[in-house]
């Protein structure tokens, strides 16, 4: 069984609703009226035999970083064993901790796009929404405070701006949803299980459209991000740059709801949880390439959730971006049926 973390703390009236759902586990024909003696014992994938006896709710949390994941997922998984099987196995197996893989390490192989813009791009160019008063207003603003760190985000912005205005090349074929192989690098992390097959094509690797605006905010978070090392709040940004929204307040950004609304993922560490909701928008999912200025595609968020390259999602863009969102990572999910394999191995169910 999987859920989100919420739920080791939700309540109905004033019981809660994790141990409800346990005891059920543990005793099913209880759970539906009959004593046959049907009964489960519930493991903390991470600490296997050691923790069998009633762990404590927080053990079953599964963070997906400390096994090999470039993300930081945090679920509740229970894995239950019936009680004779678990006599006849006499001990349960754990999830294995591995290094975690950086963004970077995984994405950093894919082709370079250039970022789409909506219709209110009005035919501009990308590129022309870099070189915008509303660039220049920004670095202004960031030069005109005393913070070394918002100075350095200013220069970088300008750099990449001239990379930029000088044809730097993102890449081509950025308005193609498939891209030839050939020549590609491979990336520097779980080479092996994201190209599990060969491949003549990449699929769903697309830039999704964006607001001019929408476009220097980017070329800042990134900026930012590389400057600093993790993703700016809204009380960061130049106010020229502040999304136009009836929750943010101008004169007190710190305020907000929602106060990093727009996050980078940062390079050199693993990535942010991909939910379903990059598929409303990808303002929390942005590169971290300050020369690529847009969010990340199917694909990238694909790798995130470690799908192999081989895994083609069908359905409008919309589509695949909730299906992304709302998986359990492969590369976890294998990890946890060879746990569950053992099981029924030495149970001689297998």
């Amino acid at each position: 069984m999987e859920n989100v973390k919420g739920i080791l703390t939700s309540r109905v009236s004033d019981n809660h609703i994790f141990h409800s759902i346990t005891s059920d586990l543990k005793r099913p024909d209880l759970a539906c009226g009959e004593d046959i003696g049907l009964e489960y014992v519930l493991t903390a994938l991470p600490q296997g035999s050691t923790a069998l006896f009633d762990p404590e709710p927080s053990g079953f949390i599964v963070e997906a970083e400390r096994f090999g994941v470039p993300q930081a997922r945090h679920r509740v998984i229970i894995c239950g064993v019936r009680r004779d099987v678990l006599d006849r196995v006499g001990a349960i197996g754990h999830l294995r901790a591995s290094e975690p893989q950086s963004v970077a390490a995984v994405i950093g192989d894919l082709p370079r796009l250039r970022p789409a813009l909506s219709f209110r791009g009005k035919g501009l160019d990308w590129t022309e929404c870099i070189a915008s008063p509303l660039r220049t207003e920004a670095v202004r603003a960031l030069r005109l405070t005393r913070d070394p760190l918002r100075r350095l985000v200013a220069d970088r912005m300008e750099t990449t701006a001239r990379l930029i205005r000088k044809g730097l090349d993102p890449g081509t074929g950025s308005d193609r949803l498939l891209f030839r192989r050939e020549g590609l690098p491979r990336p520097q992390a779980l080479a092996a299980w994201y190209r599990d097959r060969p491949l003549a094509l990449l699929a769903n690797h697309e830039s999704r459209s964006h607001m001019p605006s929408d476009i220097v905010r980017y070329l800042f978070v990134s900026a930012y991000g590389r400057e600093a090392g993790h993703s700016p709040k809204l009380a960061d940004f130049p106010i020229c740059l502040l999304p136009e929204h009836r929750n943010v307040d101008p004169m007190a950004p710190e305020d907000t709801i929602f106060k990093d609304r727009f996050r980078v993922q940062i390079a050199g560490t693993y990535g942010m949880t991909v939910t379903s909701h990059i598929a409303k928008d990808g303002h929390a999912f942005i590169h971290y390439d300050d020369t690529q200025c847009r969010s990340l595609t199917v694909r990238e968020a694909a790798r995130l959730q470690t799908f192999p390259d081989s895994y083609v999602f069908l359905g409008n863009r919309t589509s695949q971006f909730t299906q992304v969102g709302n998986a359990v990572p492969p590369y976890l999910a294998v990890q946890i049926a060879e746990v569950v394999g053992e099981i029924l191995c030495d149970a001689g169910m297998a």
